[in-house]
């Protein structure tokens, strides 16, 4: 499950498709304008960049190695946050819980290519989908799109986390969507 150049011109296909699907019509979300990273980074030292450390994170069940030193994964099963349901490898993809569009129109715009690369390798800013659900869920935050509600508590918590790290504004929109996945399944503390 190495990071091939497919896998990333799989991703970046499916972004620029999704920013094509949502750029029609008055309540369409924002398309990024501006140049962003491509790639992976290991900001860490220990072999594993950054799609590896989740993918390793939240594999569901048994996870195999393609090499000893444990830098790249053979083989292993994931759980798509739109549907909770299992997603094969040449299936699965890491993608941004905040999406480059959606951190332009809060306040990323004017970010330097190093700040991009760290939102982007952000633990906390990355979710696994299937292929077919990362383009139904395009560009769109939390108002307009929600993964499977055994995700809500954590989706919402992170959205607000990132949003908070990075120095972006949250919508009216926003706040009250990832306010009310919290009060309705984060338990209270």
């Amino acid at each position: 499950m190495t990071v091939t150049l497919s896998r990333i011109a799989t991703c970046l296909a499916l972004l620029a498709l999704a920013a094509c699907a949502t750029t029609g019509g008055d309540d369409a979300g924002p398309v990024a304008k501006t140049e962003w990273p491509v790639g992976w980074i290991d900001a860490d030292g220990d072999c594993q960049d950054s799609e590896t450390e989740v993918l390793v994170a939240e594999v569901d069940g048994l996870l195999q190695w393609a090499d000893p030193e444990a830098c790249t994964i053979a083989s292993g099963v994931w759980r798509s946050w739109a549907s909770d349901k299992q997603v094969p490898p040449r299936s699965v993809l890491v993608v941004p819980l905040v999406m480059p569009a959606n951190a332009e129109a809060s306040g990323a715009r004017d970010w330097s290519m190093e700040q991009k690369t760290a939102f982007l390798n952000d633990l906390d800013n990355l979710i696994i989908l299937d292929v077919a659900s990362a383009y139904v869920r395009g560009n769109y935050g939390p108002d307009r799109w929600t993964p499977h509600a055994r995700y809500w508590c954590d989706y919402a918590r992170r959205w607000q986390q990132v949003k908070a790290r990075h120095g972006l504004s949250m919508s009216e929109e926003e706040q009250g969507a990832t306010d009310a996945m919290i009060e309705r399944s984060c338990p209270v503390e």
